[in-house]
């Protein structure tokens, strides 16, 4: 894998008119360098076209950049420091790209694009043992580990470049699930397999939420505490969110005798896709105007969610996304 880092120069230059309080705004942000690793550089590429609805949510006080056609990353220099990294897969000859998402070494975001034709031999990058929580009571559970769950689908695996450096062998390409057959092996399996099926380019992207003290598995690999799965119509360079599921973990996925999996998770696991977390592009050459509007307009939207005009079944995560944006964005009483 080749590896490099994004942190370009001039995302914090200030233009001769800049006013003092935006000034000030600037002056509290510091460029952060985003390490990546790609077969191909020319993913590289790729990744920068991409919108800002397929990218993950960062850390508290961190902030996506669009500038000079390129994405990057800031932070208030009050935040914690985190190391971030993005690992790159393909791009296939329709340009395309999967990747992956991690602060500090635990994947919390992958995004893919579905495929058909053959999928590539199935061996897991980990044993059942790993996956094994310790303390954890398995008694009353399916399984007696933690589901190795993929991110980026066995089937959509982009296999190019050395076997070994595909996403279906990578275990940072995984997450422990429940140790039930309900959501990894039945609403998310067969979800994806739907998405796939639709007589459209789909893609899907997952962000994975973790609480401040995750449990460890055997092998050190953080447990998780809810996601949230997005399902995109793909046009061109245009991504619509289709709908988005948002289980916990803690959650009875079960579904009743004679209902089917499908329909039982859009009936009750499903929130309005509006209320997923989306990522809002900071750009150094916009007006003061226009990033009062971006701060105000996030923080309209945690409203909505929080009073229900965006149905979400956990508003106050839900909201809490916009909220913390807005407050990013928000120069003018720093």
């Amino acid at each position: 894998m080749r590896k490099w880092s994004i942190s370009p120069k001039d995302v914090l230059d200030k233009d001769e008119k800049i006013s003092p309080l935006r000034e000030n705004y600037v002056d509290q942000l510091l460029r952060v360098k985003l390490n990546c690793e790609a077969v191909d550089e020319e993913a590289n590429t790729v990744f920068h076209k991409m919108p800002a609805v397929t990218l993950p949510q960062l850390p508290h006080g961190y902030q996506w950049v669009h500038h000079n056609d390129e994405h990057s990353i800031v932070r208030d220099r009050k935040s914690d420091k985190h190391s971030l990294k993005l690992i790159l897969y393909g791009p296939n000859k329709a340009d395309q790209i999967n990747f992956l998402f991690q602060v500090d070494e635990v994947t919390i975001y992958s995004f893919a694009h579905t495929k058909r034709g053959k999928a590539p031999e199935r061996k897991y990058p980990m044993n059942d043992y790993d996956y094994r929580v310790p303390d954890f009571d398995y008694s009353n559970s399916k399984y007696s580990r933690h589901v190795m769950g993929h991110l980026i689908d066995h089937q959509d695996t982009l296999q190019l470049g050395p076997k070994d450096t595909w996403s279906t062998y990578d275990k940072r390409n995984y997450i422990p699930e429940p140790p039930e057959y309900e959501w990894g092996l039945g609403i998310r399996n067969q979800k994806v397999r739907k998405v796939r099926g639709l007589k459209i380019d789909t893609a899907y992207a997952q962000y994975t939420h973790y609480p401040r003290k995750p449990q460890k598995t055997s092998n050190g690999t953080p447990v998780p505490e809810a996601v949230y799965f997005t399902s995109f119509e793909v046009d061109g360079d245009d991504f619509k969110p289709m709908d988005l599921l948002d289980p916990e973990w803690t959650e009875d996925l079960k579904r009743p005798a004679g209902s089917k999996i499908l329909e039982h998770a859009s009936e009750n696991f499903t929130s309005d896709v509006n209320s997923s977390p989306v990522v809002k592009f900071y750009s150094p050459v916009n007006s003061d105007r226009t990033l009062r509007k971006d701060s105000r307009d996030q923080k309209k939207h945690a409203d909505n969610i929080t009073a229900g005009k965006i149905k979400s079944r956990h508003p106050d995560r839900a909201a809490f996304f916009p909220r913390t944006d807005s407050a990013d964005k928000e120069f003018e009483h720093a």
